[in-house]
């Protein structure tokens, strides 16, 4: 699925956990890609299996 929100607010929370965004190069490339239209995908999935791992 295809959706049109929250795509810039995880670019901005992936960026600051994964870059030093006091570095000015970096914190410049966000700016431009958050200036850029992005969409988030989401993957659903149709079954969930769990495990459970006893020692």
């Amino acid at each position: 699925m295809v959706e049109p929100e929250g795509a810039r607010a995880l670019l901005s929370r992936l960026a600051s956990r994964y870059w030093d965004l006091g570095d000015p190069s970096r914190a410049n490339m966000l700016e431009e890609m958050l200036a850029e239209d992005w969409v988030r995908v989401v993957i659903q999935p149709q079954k969930i299996y769990r495990y459970s791992l006893d020692s």
